[in-house]
């Protein structure tokens, strides 16, 4: 096989790998800010409600921890079938394009976490540490949706690469 295909291959799974280690260590962060800041969040929505606490507190866990499945699923499913496309096995284009959007909401994500260095209250070093989280995100993901297309321009019908 050509070189630059079994780069390509692995920078595949290296990807897929890394979006599914991002994705855990994401939802470790959702839940540390649930642990130590769901006061802090969510005193506004207590004093302003006539909602009761424990309905505040079980909608909230709810939503978030629906929001967190769905997260989930997704990014194993792109990571995986970027593993399994990194490995030789066919795959549709399915997963490259919700990597796709993935990257476009994560590069949002990253332009307003980029604003928020002007913000005061929040501190500079968690602000820095969601910055770098989010651009390794944006760069593996990009890195993903490259690496697959050239592998299916190098493999497809009438190249030499496989």
């Amino acid at each position: 096989m050509d070189r630059e295909l079994l780069r390509r291959r692995d920078n595949l799974i290296t990807a897929g790998e890394g979006i599914i280690a991002l994705e855990v260590w994401s939802i470790l962060k959702i839940i540390m800010l649930m642990i130590f800041r769901f006061s802090e969040v969510f005193g506004d929505i207590k004093k302003d409600s006539e909602i009761p606490e424990a309905m505040i507190y079980i909608g909230t866990f709810i939503i978030v921890g629906t929001i967190i499945a769905v997260s989930l699923f997704i990014r194993i499913y792109t990571g995986r079938s970027a593993i399994a496309e990194g490995r030789g096995e066919k795959k549709g284009n399915g997963y490259v394009i919700l990597t796709g959007v993935i990257t476009l909401m994560d590069f949002a994500d990253l332009v307003v976490n980029l604003m928020s260095f002007m913000q005061p209250e929040k501190g500079i070093l968690e602000t820095f540490a969601v910055f770098i989280l989010d651009a390794t995100a944006v760069f593996i993901q990009t890195d993903l949706i490259v690496s697959a297309i050239k592998i299916r321009k190098m493999t497809a019908p009438g190249k030499e690469g496989e």
